[in-house]
């Protein structure tokens, strides 16, 4: 592994420390909304077992 991208992952490495232990925020965030599926199936009119 040359050193450049030796340097940019150990540079990675201790960012996702800090933020773990709450040093630092991440750039970005992501929300997940949960999806009500069983109404999902009721007006897509599908099956659960169907893929």
């Amino acid at each position: 592994m040359d050193n450049l991208l030796f340097s940019s992952l150990l540079q990675s490495l201790k960012e996702a420390k800090a933020i773990s232990n709450g040093e630092a925020y991440p750039s970005r965030a992501i929300k997940v909304e949960a999806t009500d599926v069983k109404n999902w199936l009721e007006k897509t009119d599908c099956q659960q077992s169907q893929k």
